[in-house]
Order: structure tokens, then C-alpha cells, then sequence
């Protein structure tokens, strides 16, 4: 059992390394395509969009992996990110313009 819980840990890691360059609402929209899909299929298709072959597809099947719940986590982990990514730019922008006033 301790065994499976490592590889449910490692799949997710692996799904968080095969999103890491995407936006946020590329994740989302990723979400939206495969909720509809049961739950063999959204894992499937998912697979199949970044190659990630049989293997895996079996590992997440066998790991009860939803990758539904998955995809809304690190959609909103990017978001919160990106939001304070462009506060940030816009504390600094408007600092800018202060100072060259």
C-alpha cells in the first residue's frame, strides 16, 4: 500500500513537470475538454496529448489518479501565481512612471 502512495506522488509529479511551461488557462481549458469524458477516457486522452505512452495511462489507472482534480489544483496554483506576477509588474510599472514624473 505504502508502495502505491509513492507512485500516486511520483505520477502527480510527472503531471505537474508535463504542465509546468503551460498558462493557466490552458490548463483550464484542458479541464473543461476532459470533464465531460469518463474517467478511463480523460485519462487517455490525456496521455495521449503529451505522449506519455501505455505505461503511464496504466500507472494512473491502477492509482485511481483523477486527473480532473489534478488539472483544477495546478490551474489554480498557476493562477494565484500569475495574478501576483502581474501585481508585481504593476507596482513596478507604476513606480516607473513615478519616477520619471
Amino acid at each position: 500500500m505504502e508502495q502505491k502512495e509513492i507512485d500516486k506522488l511520483m505520477i502527480k509529479q510527472v503531471i505537474q513537470s508535463v504542465l509546468a511551461e503551460e498558462p493557466s488557462h490552458s490548463v483550464d481549458l484542458l479541464q473543461r475538454e476532459l470533464s465531460p469524458l469518463d474517467f478511463d477516457e480523460q485519462l487517455s486522452e490525456f496521455c495521449d496529448k503529451y505522449d506519455l505512452g501505455n505505461w503511464f495511462y496504466e500507472a494512473m489507472t491502477l492509482n485511481e489518479v483523477d486527473i480532473i482534480s489534478e488539472l483544477v489544483g495546478i490551474f489554480r496554483h498557476k493562477f494565484q501565481d500569475e495574478q501576483e506576477a502581474n501585481k508585481e509588474e504593476s507596482l513596478i510599472a507604476t513606480a516607473l512612471k513615478r519616477a520619471q514624473s
